[in-house]
């Protein structure tokens, strides 16, 4: 399937992209978050909140995104009020990913912060747990494997690893 009849003209690098219905989020090397209408093919919204690279990107909600960026800032977007986050929290090295999970009927996020390790955010971006040292390889991937199991991946030295929170 293909959303597109021609490529969107992009003149930076694009490590990020998400869609949600008929929009279409990018992020990359430009410092900018654009969201696009994929029925028009047109740029609808430009972020420019960040001071380096957009890394990640996730619908939360139908304007709602999640953000990741190299500037070690996780944040949450409201595209309809996209001037300031509503959410946003600094992190201990650049946020290469994010997933969101849920504990104790709340929900919860997990970051993959590159060199600053990993860090376990509650709803409001509040740290609960880090563990910065678990970035010395390069972290760029976590995720909860089950309420008290997380693992991650280290990308310096191949390692897969998985501790108890």
């Amino acid at each position: 399937m293909s959303f597109y009849k021609k490529n969107l003209a992009l003149n930076f690098k694009v490590w990020t992209c998400n869609l949600n219905d008929a929009l279409l989020c990018t992020g990359g090397e430009d410092a900018s978050l654009k969201v696009w209408d994929v029925r028009t093919q047109s740029m609808v919204q430009r972020v420019t909140e960040f001071s380096a690279g957009v890394t990640f990107s996730k619908w939360q909600e139908e304007n709602i995104i999640l953000t990741g960026s190299y500037d070690q800032h996780v944040r949450v977007f409201d595209i309809r009020k996209s001037k300031e986050p509503l959410k946003d929290r600094e992190t201990s090295g650049g946020v290469w990913y994010v997933e969101q999970f849920q504990h104790a009927d709340k929900q919860h996020y997990i970051a993959a912060c590159m060199y600053g390790g990993w860090a376990i955010l509650n709803e409001n971006l509040e740290f609960i747990k880090t563990d910065e040292k678990a970035g010395k390889e390069l972290l760029y991937g976590v995720t909860m494997a089950s309420e008290n199991l997380l693992v991650y991946t280290t990308f310096n030295d191949y390692k897969v690893t998985s501790v108890t929170v």
